[in-house]
């Protein structure tokens, strides 16, 4: 659990600098906000998900 807290204080911080680099709308902001959501997603249900993760790749 520690470790999806831990990404998810990265993805945080990556969304944060993109957005003030790149903007709101540029397509690796875009990609940071999706891997952030994907993150807390991880660190909410851990579970739930590792079962749906790799049917969404």
């Amino acid at each position: 659990m520690g470790e999806h807290r831990q990404a998810v204080d990265l993805h945080q911080q990556t969304l944060a600098d993109r957005e003030r680099t790149l903007g709101p709308n540029h397509p690796d902001t875009l990609s940071s906000r999706d891997n952030l959501t994907t993150a807390r997603a991880l660190l909410d249900a851990p579970s739930t998900w590792r079962r749906w993760l790799p049917r969404l790749r």
